[in-house]
């Protein structure tokens, strides 16, 4: 039983560094990478709809083609966002993804298009993924 136990473990940890090597296109980063996690809102001026003409609409485009792209290559593994209406003033989203230092994850942070040309602010944290 104990050989068992054993085993499993051992395959449970191989799938776990397999898996990370192969999310980074070969290469395994988990030791060098950590999590953080970016905090978005919309500015005031957004949070109203007839304020976003076609540029504005453009821009939110980008950002999502951005976030889908971080995510397809494995870097953000979660993206998402409240469920309230454009108005409420509770509405956020938020990006989990790795990066190899602080400023690393700012940059990223910042090269989002929505951050990039001010449809919103953001702020990135260390981020601890406790439960998946």
């Amino acid at each position: 039983m104990a050989v068992i136990v054993r085993c499993l473990f051992l395959a449970a940890m191989c799938a776990g560094c397999l898996e990370g090597f192969c999310q980074n296109n070969g290469e395994n980063v988990n030791e060098e990478m950590k999590d953080y996690i970016y905090i978005l809102t919309l500015l005031p001026e957004y949070q109203d709809e007839a304020n976003w003409t076609d540029e504005v609409t453009m821009i939110a485009n980008s950002h999502f083609n951005y976030l889908k792209e971080l995510h397809d290559t494995g870097q953000a593994f979660f993206v998402g966002r409240t469920d309230y209406d454009v108005d409420n003033k509770n509405n956020f989203g938020i990006v989990v993804f790795k990066a190899k230092s602080q400023e690393e994850a700012a940059t990223l942070m910042s090269n989002d298009p929505a951050v990039k040309n001010g449809l919103m602010k953001a702020e990135v944290h260390p981020f601890k993924v406790v439960l998946m």
